[in-house]
């Protein structure tokens, strides 16, 4: 066989006629170099290519081909009016039901929507790989709802949809924490829930500021409107409970997250009496972003004290060390609103005296 005619040299040619104009020029000059079965060889190498480079053209965006064969399917539930631990819940909840049903997750349109706009630009400056997890649904689209879980922190299998075909499934919740709509996911959900490096620059710099609490005994207290539905955060329980967690682990040093300043600041008053130097407690008065950086890199241990406040959740959630995390019982909340042990990760603890 020629040196015109091998497989390598096909093989450069064939790369050469991808970007050559006309095609028939390269044609002509293998016929007039190569016997006819070498040339048989080039020409179908050479017909594949055409045929190649002719779909290329013209499905130039192969989801987009895709799409026209098989329309995506999604599967979303009503936005709502909560802050920042609400609104990552609504992502990651939406998240595993969407894996779940093989569908993707959607946010409808609502009248929280420019409520729940806000935080979405500001949970992708924080996490930017979450922002690829959902999409909007388009205004006006067919949406069909579907009955689904009885209460915001009750399971319902997403599974039982798995019959519906609708393109939209708009489940009647606004609301749901439950561990269980994806829990098999969390090594993704824990690569999602990467920080920015913006992020990690501001957290790295406050980290300098507290060198002396890089292990430290973190406790996080809600106050406010939990208060009126009997969930707050109780002073005796949490300081006991923080001072005993601390001795049994050997930590000296302590963080404090929450929404009252003042009841903090009494609370940190409280751990260091008798046990501890006054500048043991440090209060945190960071911004949202910076508190959940924080807790993934100098909590040694953690204390859910009001285990139905989802920030308080998403704060153990980034503490490196799952199995020192703990919560005091919240059966004393008022009706519905009490706690469910699915709401919380496996390997979370109830404290015990």
């Amino acid at each position: 066989m020629s040196s015109l005619c091998s497989y390598s040299s096909i093989w450069e040619k064939l790369k050469s006629a991808w970007q050559l104009q006309p095609y028939s020029n390269l044609l002509m000059n293998f016929h007039v170099a190569c016997t006819r079965s070498n040339f048989n060889r080039f020409l179908a190498f050479y017909t594949i290519l055409i045929f190649a480079n002719a779909f290329l053209l013209h499905f130039s965006d192969w989801n987009l081909f895709y799409a026209k064969k098989t329309p995506r399917k999604y599967v979303g539930y009503h936005l709502g009016w909560g802050r920042l631990g609400n609104q990552l819940f609504h992502l990651i909840t939406g998240y595993g039901i969407a894996r779940t049903l093989h569908r993707t997750h959607y946010l409808p349109s609502g009248r929280a929507k420019n409520h729940v706009e806000r935080y979405l630009i500001y949970i992708a400056k924080v996490f930017p790989r979450l922002r690829h997890t959902y999409v909007f649904a388009d205004i006006g689209v067919a949406q069909t709802e579907v009955k689904f879980a009885d209460r915001w922190n009750s399971y319902s299998n997403p599974l039982r949809l798995n019959n519906l075909t609708d393109q939209y499934l708009l489940l009647n919740n606004s609301f749901l924490q439950n561990r269980k709509y994806f829990e098999g996911y969390l090594r993704d959900i824990r690569s999602l829930l990467k920080f920015s490096e913006e992020v990690r620059k501001n957290g790295i710099e406050e980290l300098r500021l507290l060198k002396n609490h890089t292990e430290s005994m973190c406790v996080h207290v809600r106050m406010t409107d939990f208060i009126q539905w009997e969930r707050a955060s109780d002073m005796n329980s949490t300081v006991k409970a923080a001072r005993s967690i601390a001795k049994k682990m050997n930590i000296s040093h302590f963080m404090i997250f929450g929404d009252d300043k003042e009841f903090m600041a009494n609370m940190s008053q409280a751990i260091v009496s008798g046990e501890w130097r006054d500048d043991a407690v440090i209060v945190s008065h960071y911004e949202e972003s910076i508190d959940l950086f924080l807790a993934s890199q100098i909590c040694s241990s953690f204390l859910i004290s009001a285990p139905t406040s989802t920030f308080g959740w998403w704060l153990a959630f980034f503490v490196s060390n799952q199995n020192a995390v703990y919560y005091l019982n919240g059966t004393h909340a008022r009706g519905n609103l009490s706690l469910k042990k699915d709401m919380l990760l496996k390997s979370w603890r109830l404290y015990t005296d």
